[in-house]
């Protein structure tokens, strides 16, 4: 079977969310799938340029007379997969080409937060989906959604059939990071029964690139995340001031918080919130992070907090599971999927809640925490990037073979 693959999110400099989702699949395909030929397809280099990969896997890029990824994709892309003579094509970004007769199309949809909220993402992509998403379900013969709550809003705004949807789940595991000296595919592969495992304490004491304000701290309150509204952080800040009033009122010292990530969209109220509040001397904002960094933030960690307004997976919780640390999160969208019985729910918008969560775990016993750890192993065990890779191309044959080739 010849399968053609959009390359495009492997280009990125750096791998996070969509990009790092079609690099676990497409790195376990070369491991695992020798059976068929692959077509990488695009106009720029993607990771994998330079690399000894499998003879059946081909990097199919063609730089073109206008420098842009979008009219290449659309005048471009078509002519290729004719003259390839693809049997399939997979979209993993949720984007398809225009239809090549003959050729069969899957698409994965990872979230609708786009139409659900305002402010979501680069305004050029959100605009991009919202012209081109109904075309394309309506093209895929089978459309890849990477949890039942994306599923459902697949159902509720397009209309689409459920025997047409895949749920295909995500990690919360890096099972494979890109690197040059990562096997002869530059890949690293852990067994599939032991990328969820929870591992003790990184050492990193001797890290030279942890800032001193983050090597300082004791124990603390964590988010992790693009600061934006999405995110509902300002309940955090809400809920962190409650909690610290009433830390206060016992004659006790509030643990810190910490709000760690990039700018994002329509972040200006957050950082408002923060300078205001009466405890902005207990919170850092210290921006970008790096993974060390991250690192020692979970190992100080009471809680990690995740109140997000909607998450088409919610990756962060598993993250905070695999390292053994409480998640605070929302009961909305694929949040309560993902937490399953291991995290501590709260109504969306409810800083009451988030405040006595947070003096809950504050106060934390040895023994109990030892309870929710493996509660958090066990959830983690669910989910594996390898389990979502062989999903993912088991419904992508099946669509060719059920049509014949």
């Amino acid at each position: 079977m010849r399968i053609g693959i959009d390359a495009r999110p492997l280009t990125m400099e750096t791998f996070a969310g969509i990009s790092n989702y079609e690099y676990q699949l497409v790195s376990s395909w070369m491991e695992h799938h020798p059976e068929h030929e692959y077509f990488l397809l695009s106009r720029r280099d993607t990771c994998f340029q330079g690399k000894q990969l499998p003879e059946n896997w081909h990097l199919v890029n063609t730089p073109w007379m206008i420098d842009k990824q979008k009219l290449w994709f659309l005048f471009e892309l078509p002519k290729l997969i004719g003259e390839l003579k693809l049997d399939v094509f997979w979209g993993p970004n949720y984007s398809l080409p225009q239809k090549v007769s003959g050729v069969r199309y899957c698409l994965s949809v990872h979230d609708l937060a786009i139409f659900k909220f305002k402010h979501v993402g680069q305004w050029k992509n959100a605009v991009k989906i919202k012209l081109f998403l109904r075309r394309d379900i309506r093209n895929a013969e089978k459309v890849f959604a990477i949890s039942e709550s994306t599923k459902r809003d697949l159902i509720s705004m397009f209309g689409v059939s459920s025997e047409k949807i895949r749920v295909t789940y995500l990690s919360g595991g890096d099972e494979r990071k890109r690197s040059e000296n990562h096997g002869q595919n530059g890949i690293q592969a852990r067994p599939e029964g032991n990328q969820t495992a929870y591992t003790p304490d990184k050492q990193l004491e001797h890290t030279s690139d942890i800032r001193p304000e983050i090597r300082q701290l004791d124990s603390l309150f964590l988010f992790v995340g693009t600061i934006e509204p999405r995110k509902n952080i300002l309940t955090i800040i809400k809920g962190y001031e409650q909690y610290c009033n009433e830390t206060a009122a016992a004659s006790k010292e509030p643990l810190p918080l910490v709000l760690a990530g990039a700018r994002g969209w329509n972040c200006e109220a957050i950082y408002q919130a923060v300078a205001s509040s009466p405890y902005r001397a207990k919170i850092l904002m210290p921006g970008y992070i790096t993974d060390d960094e991250k690192e020692m933030l979970f190992q100080k960690a009471k809680a990690f907090l995740y109140p997000s307004l909607y998450e088409g997976f919610g990756i962060p919780v598993l993250e905070a599971f695999s390292r053994g640390v409480p998640v605070v999160t929302a009961n909305n969208s694929s949040l309560p999927e993902v937490g399953g019985d291991a995290a501590f729910y709260m109504d969306t918008m409810d800083a009451g809640k988030l405040a006595a969560y947070l003096k809950e775990l504050s106060e934390l016993q040895e023994l109990r925490l030892k309870e929710l750890q493996e509660s958090m192993k066990q959830q983690v065990a669910k989910f594996s990037w390898e389990r979502c890779a062989e999903e993912t191309l088991k419904e992508i044959t099946t669509v060719v073979d059920s049509h014949g080739r």
